[in-house]
């Protein structure tokens, strides 16, 4: 039978998240592409199939290393959809959210349960990829000018001669530290998943014959199951990595089933668990890789360049996952503890891991780029290969936009690769918006009102016996003042700390040590004095109260971005410290056009003052000018994680702007352009038929509970 020829600008192979935000993002710039997958459901180890929670920079760590480092761009988008529509984190729910993103690009085809197969060469380039649909039996024939290998196993890459590795590299080779001496085949290994639910009812549970009983399970004299974990709880159930991952496949599949009816018949019927009501409610039938076939690029990214971290002038993303290593034996490894480095801050990754090194037309995306195995410790989470596809669909914009291959877009097409990533709300550190098209840089910002600190209430108090820190957003300042409550006059010792590079957020060098007078009594203002000399790109600094029992610090439950409280006994707080200092420009209006759409040394927003009202930010040009699209960032609170399968969660963040509109001014009176009733984006991008306006503004209206109004950013064009 001949096979049904696909032609398309480019060919997808790879339904994770990877490879989804290639596709879309490809799809929405204009391009034909073909979207295959060998699964029945989108998603890879996200899908209701494996059920692991995507995630990136901003949950690594309790600490904060990573604030205000949530990725952004499409999988953002993907995020903030979940949450909307499914708070209740529905796998097969998450499914849709992914689904619908998908068929609803024009441009993007997608073809479920299709496998591919063989390779078909043109000297160094692929000419096309044979592929069978599971199911109809229908075989095809996709051809393309390049091709994208998001199948996590680097498949096609391997099957076209792609030079790639597999297993663990030499230290001496890149000086790393958490490599092994010698060279080896070892990989980290792969997981399955179980879910578990209360019935209501005693349930019974029958070990099948082909589980191993409890007894062999040595591992839980050191693991601790229990009856009302679920999902990504059981991370450690892994099995593999001393096999082939991609070769031994089912056997290490068969494992862990053996091991996870194990497991529940230990909870279920050694006695030491309250768990007769609980039953099973699901157990993956499929493992979720973290390793196997790495494709080479023209850089390897190793465990410097994330620790360091290196700049890289071809960054198309960022990553921020410690380099998370696990133990080679798994589950049966008495050594329990991951190899976990957390790096100094978020990293660059560079557009010469996504493509290969000697197959002229082929890019790469997810864990299957070109990194040593431990930088692959880092780069593995899905957050950060989202990134890494939506840089991938975009470059191949630009590869057919000028009729060049991937290497080409590096050499001679970099900067427009960059910026139209940035307008697509993806992050580079350190490159801010320099679109010339953009005329809200050259225009004249006004607002309503701007936000100082001492405008804030206090809500509450918090006690300052396990010490205390948060950040202030301008440690220029000749001071702040905080209100604290304390029953005697005491002395409360407070460092004075900074950090090293804007796009980092942790304490990194101390630079004052000063011992404050604390008068006795209620509210009580204490006088930090500060006037440090930072640079205006990366003014913030942090002041850590040593642990001080009978005090009490006063806080508000306005969170204020820059401006992150930290309690050692409990991590981040959803609130800000109550304080007072002189007047400061940090969230002047003029900050949404400040180049950046998040913060970066500074917050990079506008903040309106608390007043619960509707406000205004104006934008104005000297002479008029036509106006026909407008992009508008919100704030959605980039501190915090949203994982995509854990119930409970809130529709939105409070912050979040819910009502707006925009306004021109044609012939002396404003003019409504559009209206937005319930946004739950941080991104939105409006069309309109174009007017020609001298001066426009923004309302908004309502938040989501915040008496804040702020925006991140606004593009006229």
């Amino acid at each position: 039978m001949q096979p049904e020829l696909i032609e398309k600008d480019l060919v997808v192979i790879g339904g994770g998240l990877a490879g989804i935000c290639a596709a879309v993002a490809a799809g929405r710039l204009g391009l034909a592409v073909a979207l295959v997958t060998d699964r029945p459901v989108l998603g890879g180890n996200s899908s209701s199939e494996i059920r692991v929670s995507p995630c990136g920079a901003a949950s690594a760590f309790p600490d904060g290393h990573h604030l205000y480092a949530r990725e952004t761009g499409i999988i953002e988008e993907i995020k903030l959809t979940q949450r909307w529509r499914n708070p209740e984190g529905n796998a097969a729910l998450w499914d849709m959210v992914l689904l619908d993103l998908v068929t609803k690009e024009q441009g993007v085809q997608l073809f479920l349960n299709t496998a591919a197969g063989d390779v078909e060469m043109a000297g160094s380039e692929i000419r096309a990829v044979a592929a069978r649909q599971l199911g109809s039996g229908r075989e095809f024939r996709f051809e393309a000018p390049v091709f994208a290998d998001c199948s996590g196993d680097g498949f096609i890459g391997a099957k076209a001669g792609a030079e790639f590795r597999m297993g663990r590299e030499a230290k001496s080779e890149f000086h790393e530290e958490f490599a092994p001496k010698a060279a080896d085949a070892v990989t980290m290994g792969s997981s399955i998943l179980f879910y578990t639910k209360t019935a209501g009812k005693p349930v019974a549970f029958i070990r099948p014959d082909f589980a191993y009983d409890p007894k062999e399970l040595h591992f839980l004299a050191w693991r601790k199951p229990r009856p009302e974990h679920s999902g990504s709880d059981y991370w450690w159930i892994e099995y593999g990595g001393v096999l082939d991952t991609i070769a031994d496949h089912e056997a290490i599949r068969d494992e862990l089933w053996r091991i996870v009816y194990g497991i529940w018949d230990y909870i279920k019927n050694s006695g030491r668990f309250a768990a007769d009501n609980y039953t099973l409610e699901w157990v993956g039938a499929i493992p979720g890789k973290r390793e196997s076939r790495r494709l080479m690029g023209d850089h390897i990214l190793k465990e410097a360049d994330l620790l360091t971290p290196a700049v890289f002038p071809d960054a198309v993303a960022y990553g921020g996952w410690p380099v998370d290593l696990h133990p080679q034996a798994g589950v049966y490894d008495e050594n329990t503890d991951c190899v976990m480095r957390k790096p100094a801050g978020i990293y660059d990754l560079p557009l010469r891991c996504l493509y290969s090194k000697n197959i002229d037309n082929l890019m790469f995306a997810g864990r299957d780029i070109s990194v040593s195995h431990v930088a692959l410790g880092s780069t593995r989470v899905m957050n950060t290969c989202a990134l890494l596809g939506q840089a991938v669909g975009t470059a191949a914009w630009l590869c057919a936009k000028y009729d060049e291959k991937p290497r080409a877009i590096k050499n001679q097409h970099l900067s427009e690769l960059q910026q139209r990533l940035i307008l697509d709300d993806s992050f580079i550190i350190g490159r801010p918006n320099q679109d010339s098209r953009d005329l809200a840089r050259q225009a004249r910002i006004s607002a309503g009102s701007q936000f100082q600190f001492s405008q804030l209430t206090a809500t509450h108090t918090r006690p300052l016996q396990e010490g205390f820190r948060f950040m202030f957003p301008d440690g220029r300042a000749e001071y702040c003042e905080l209100c604290l409550d304390s029953p005697e006059e005491a002395a409360l010792s407070v460092k004075v700390c900074v950090t090293e590079r804007p796009e980092n957020s942790q304490p990194q060098r101390q630079v004052n040590e000063l011992t404050l007078s604390v008068p006795k009594g209620k509210e009580r203002w204490v006088r930090i004095p500060l006037a440090l000399e930072l640079p205006a790109e990366n003014p913030k600094c942090w002041l850590e109260f040593c642990p001080a029992k009978p005090m009490r610090i006063h806080l508000s439950q306005e969170q204020i971005v820059g401006a992150a409280c930290f309690d050692p006994a409990c991590g981040y707080l959803l609130e800000s410290a109550l304080l007072r200092s002189p007047a400061l420009d940090v969230y002047a209006p003029q900050q949404v056009a400040s180049g950046y759409h998040r913060p970066y040394g500074r917050p990079n927003l506008w903040l309106a003052a608390p007043s619960g009202e509707p406000e205004y930010l104006e934008l104005a040009w000297q002479e008029p000018q036509e106006i026909k699209e407008v992009v508008l960032r919100f704030n959605t609170d980039l501190n915090f994680e949203l994982l995509a399968h854990r119930p409970g969660g809130k529709r939105t963040n409070p912050e979040l702007v819910k009502r707006y509109s925009v306004e021109a001014q044609v012939d002396g009176r404003w003019q409504t352009l559009l209206a937005e009733d319930d946004n739950f984006l941080r991104t939105r991008r409006h069309s309109f038929p174009p007017v020609e306006t001298g001066k426009m503004r923004i309302l908004l209206w309502e938040t989501y509970g915040s008496l804040l109004k702020q925006l991140y950013e606004v593009r006229i064009y």
